[in-house]
């Protein structure tokens, strides 16, 4: 095949890895937004400590970020985050939250045969 015949295949390639990319980066975004949801941080920006606007939860309901702090950390150089923590990482986090979620059903079910 000549370089003609290759270039598209070569630009298939790269948007099926680019999308396999973005949606293991957005898996990973909601994954983490839970656990903030677990620790009582969720809707607090990382950046300013300040409640994220209702608005910006809504529109992007896994944020880390106020739209002060989004600014902040773009001024200063740092913007979305590009990589992509490893498979392994994710995995024990979803493991951790469903041996958590288990837990969590057995203390209500015991209260409830209590009550």
């Amino acid at each position: 095949m000549d370089d003609l015949g290759e270039a598209p295949l070569r630009r298939l390639k790269s948007a099926v890895s680019g999308g396999r990319r973005a949606t293991q980066t957005s898996i990973v975004d909601v994954l983490e937004a839970i656990r903030r949801i677990e620790r009582g941080t969720y809707g607090v920006c990382e950046m300013t400590g300040e409640p994220i606007e209702p608005e910006r939860l809504k529109a992007i309901p896994w944020t880390r970020y106020s739209l002060q702090g989004q600014k902040e950390l773009e001024k200063a150089g740092f913007g979305r985050r590009h990589a992509l923590p490893a498979l392994e990482s994710s995995r024990e986090m979803v493991l951790a939250m469903v041996r958590n979620a288990r837990q969590m059903r057995r203390r209500i079910r015991a209260s409830v045969r209590f009550s």
